[in-house]
């Protein structure tokens, strides 16, 4: 069952306010979208634009913004399972980007799955655990459930339309009207999902084109943003976790929908616990104590104060830094590089597209600690004191203390603008360093590393 399909087109006959933009050139836009599903534009796909760009809008803004935090863990599993980035759309039909979302008929969590399709596919259904409101796990089953419908029936406006309502009623669909062609059968279908396909076009419409109508994301936390999932097999308690990574509590169950308790059960297969990444080295560090290496048990740190949801300002914990695109470089390479995802550099730059352009200026926000616990020192620096950078072993450095896991050079800008940003020159960039130096030989040598500074404007 399809919860925002149903609240949405209850109110299908409704009468809808006119909109102050120009229908003709809504549907020239949405016909030559680039989708998995060919836009057809149908009266069910405009109310559904026009219903959230007019009495929704509101729901807009927080569906947009909620998208920061889910969209890379789905395009994550998207890209392992080898399937189209435009399938995370479905997660909005199904639930909103809600993970708490329910149906009445029983579908819970991002996907929406029947408790005995999600146990079907992996997921832990039970009194303590329900994985169907795990990003992680329920993306995973989610994948594994939409390529075996894909694999059946050969497009995705059939495989969208029997994730809705099952194989079965689209195998019999196909029967009576003696066609595999989705738009030629739909009227054979249950009414709920004959508006399916036309909720995804419109979702689709409204996630690429939202910026053109004044939709406001309601961006949540950095540390919402940037995540991270681990396995964890031992009873922990959410008071524990926060503790040791010294988050707010309200902060460990935001992220952790799925543990119906303030705790996560033990379990040999393990649970994920999800985290921003900044202070998932502390949890590792305290779980590392729990079973030692060489069997002997250590006391353990005297856990801290949890810090109060009043105190805490996400914010304070990252820092922003400046990097200018050079020939070469791609949207998904560079977040590679930079430990992020493509639509979180997308979102940090309002970007539209995944199009770059050499010069160009990008924001990306990087942890100013990675915070350990039960150490000496339980802080490790992201950004370094000084600008000198040195080549270490593919790691970017600064005076020997570790800045990135990235291959990369960062260097801290010269303009009064930018002195608090840090500006780094991809592979391509030194590629183009070494073919320079080859073109110049014989003439009057230059460093590479003053070349370097002359490339990103720091020295003429």
């Amino acid at each position: 069952t399809t919860l925002l399909c149903v609240l949405f087109f209850a109110h299908l006959h409704a009468t809808i306010p006119s909109l102050p933009y120009n229908v003709d050139e809504l549907k020239l836009r949405l016909e030559a979208m680039e989708c998995i599903v060919k836009p057809h534009y149908t009266p069910e796909v405009e109310r559904y634009i026009k219903n959230y760009l007019g009495r929704s809008k509101r729901s807009a803004s927080l569906i947009m913004g909620r998208a920061a935090v889910f969209f890379p863990i789905f395009e994550k599993y998207l890209e392992e399972h080898n399937l189209p980035k435009d399938l995370k759309y479905l997660a909005i039909v199904e639930s909103a980007l809600n993970p708490n979302a329910k149906s009445p008929a029983g579908a819970g969590g991002l996907w929406q799955f029947m408790k005995d399709t999600g146990r079907l596919y992996g997921l832990t259904i039970n009194q303590e655990v329900d994985e169907r409101s795990c990003p992680h796990s329920s993306t995973e089953a989610a994948m594994k459930y939409l390529a075996k419908q894909y694999e059946r029936f050969g497009s995705w406006e059939m495989a969208l339309a029997a994730y809705n309502c099952g194989s079965g009623t689209i195998l019999r669909a196909q029967k009576r009207a003696r066609t595999n062609d989705y738009w030629k059968l739909v009227r054979y279908l249950p009414r709920e999902t004959r508006n399916f396909v036309p909720a995804f076009i419109g979702v689709a419409y409204i996630v690429n084109y939202y910026d053109l109508y004044d939709v406001e994301p309601a961006y949540p936390s950095l540390d919402m943003q940037l995540s991270e999932a681990l396995k964890v097999y031992p009873k922990l308690t959410f008071n524990t976790i926060a503790a040791v990574t010294e988050i707010p509590v309200d902060i460990v169950h935001q992220l952790n929908p799925h543990f119906n308790k303030s705790y996560v059960p033990e379990n040999p297969d393990g649970h994920y616990v999800i985290l921003p990444k900044r202070v998932m080295p502390a949890l590792k560090d305290y779980l590392d104590m729990l079973r030692p290496d060489d069997g002997n048990g250590t006391p353990l740190p005297e856990l801290p104060e949890i810090i109060d949801t009043a105190t805490y300002f996400a914010r304070d914990y990252y820092f922003k830094s400046l990097y200018t695109v050079v020939k070469g470089d791609k949207l998904d390479g560079l977040a590679k590089l930079f430990g992020c995802s493509g639509y979180s550099l997308k979102v940090w730059n309002h970007l539209t597209s995944s199009h770059l352009a050499e010069g160009q200026e990008l924001t990306v926000w990087f942890p100013k600690e990675l915070r350990h616990f039960g150490k000496e020192v339980n802080l490790v620096k992201v950004k370094p004191p000084v600008p000198k950078p040195v080549r270490v072993s593919n790691m970017a450095r600064v005076q020997n203390r570790s800045l990135l896991p990235v291959d990369a050079i960062l260097i801290k800008t010269a303009q009064p603008e930018t002195l608090d940003s840090w500006q780094a020159t991809t592979v391509a960039t030194q590629q183009k360093i070494a073919q320079d130096q080859q073109q110049g030989a014989g003439k009057k040598k230059v460093s590479p590393f003053k070349k370097l500074c002359r490339r990103i404007g720091l020295t003429k």
